[in-house]
């Protein structure tokens, strides 16, 4: 998960909360930490064009 964490916040061994804040800025509400989670990899993956 560092990598996304990397991706995300710019340090890999971000906190819980620095992803979940990463993402408001993005203009997401995530619920919780494994939301906030879900929508960094959505966004790496996007952002990559690692979806097929």
């Amino acid at each position: 998960m560092g990598t996304i964490k990397r991706y995300a916040t710019g340090k890999g061994n971000a906190s819980k909360a620095e992803v979940m804040e990463a993402m408001r800025r993005k203009g997401h509400s995530p619920v919780d930490d494994n939301a906030a989670d879900a929508l960094a990899i959505l966004h790496y993956a996007l952002d990559e064009e690692v979806m097929p």
